[in-house]
């Protein structure tokens, strides 16, 4: 996963990177959380949003 976020910082105009998952037990929330990674407040089709600002 860092490999993917280093490369999405190189290209041009990306500021941020979106991710999204399935509340619930056993779930990647605290994993992308320490990649730092917050949660938007928004959900989409029951799964919970997360932005990484590269700001």
């Amino acid at each position: 996963m860092i490999q993917v976020i280093e490369y999405v910082k190189t290209l041009p105009r990306a500021t941020e990177f979106f991710l999204s998952f399935m509340p619930g037990k056993g779930n990647p929330q605290g994993f992308y959380s320490k990649l730092g990674f917050e949660e938007t407040g928004d959900m989409e089709d029951g799964e919970i949003i997360m932005r990484l600002s590269f700001g």
